[in-house]
């Protein structure tokens, strides 16, 4: 339910689609750019000139794309959120389980009531790490999100 409600990996994987579109199409258009230069200037090159400033142009582009595509930052996540979660049955043999997630199960078990927000604050991680650690606890069935509510 949470990420239904939430939405975090569809928007994760439609940001992911788009910053790939967009590195694709930066990166080409170094590249045009560049093969005009190499156009213009070709009356006065060499042909060795001209292959070494066109394969330099085509790193230009891939270089700037991969850049482009490395650069983009996750998205925002809502956090100003309460979550009435439930720990379930199945939890108690749960291993493998990272210290959040291990933090998460101990204070839902005795709040019933999640706040990310102010958990990120209190435990000095992102609401985002909270978030993700919230999702493989429930797709992994230890949790179930009862309800949300935005605050």
């Amino acid at each position: 339910m949470t990420a239904s409600v939430l939405g975090i990996e569809e928007v994760l994987r439609s940001r992911r689609r788009r910053r790939t579109v967009a590195a694709v199409e930066l990166g080409l258009a170094i590249l045009v750019v560049s093969l005009l230069v190499v156009t213009v200037l070709s009356p006065i090159l060499n042909p060795f000139q001209e292959i070494l400033a066109a394969a330099l142009a085509v790193l230009a582009g891939a270089l700037t794309s991969l850049a482009y595509y490395h650069s983009e930052v996750l998205p925002a996540v809502p956090s100003r959120y309460r979550l009435m979660v439930e720990v379930l049955p199945e939890a108690a043999e749960s291993t493998g389980l990272s210290e959040l997630e291990r933090k998460l199960l101990a204070h839902i078990a005795e709040h019933g009531v999640l706040r990310p927000a102010e958990l990120a604050d209190e435990w000095d991680v992102t609401p985002f790490a909270i978030t993700s650690a919230l999702l493989r606890l429930e797709r992994a069935g230890y949790i179930r999100i009862r309800g949300l509510t935005w605050e």
